[in-house]
């Protein structure tokens, strides 16, 4: 009776075995038979991305454009004078809240 029972328990771990074996082949047949493999092209690729930057070196006004900051920040001396003092006045503000 033993013996039986073995043999039966051992049928069964074969068979689910074949199962999830037939199962993986079936679905690895779907997927292969499907669908489209995904390649990718890394020579063109990276070729087409050195082509744009190197367009993007030689003619930079074409495709951006940069913010330049004015030359001249101020129009005079006087507007330069009046910055520094207002910048010089908040400073002292500053100092004199956190002195204890």
């Amino acid at each position: 009776m033993f013996i039986i029972d073995l043999m039966y328990f051992i049928f069964k771990i074969i068979m689910f075995i074949l199962i999830i074996y037939g199962v993986q082949y079936g679905w690895d047949l779907m997927k292969d038979t499907y669908t489209k493999p995904k390649t990718k092209d890394l020579v063109n690729s990276q070729l087409k991305k050195y082509k744009d930057l190197l367009g993007e070196i030689q003619h930079p006004n074409d495709q951006t454009v940069y913010n330049k900051v004015p030359e001249t920040l101020f129009e005079s001396d006087e507007d330069k004078k009046q910055m520094n003092d207002d910048l010089l006045s908040f400073m002292n503000d500053q100092i004199q809240l956190y002195k204890v």
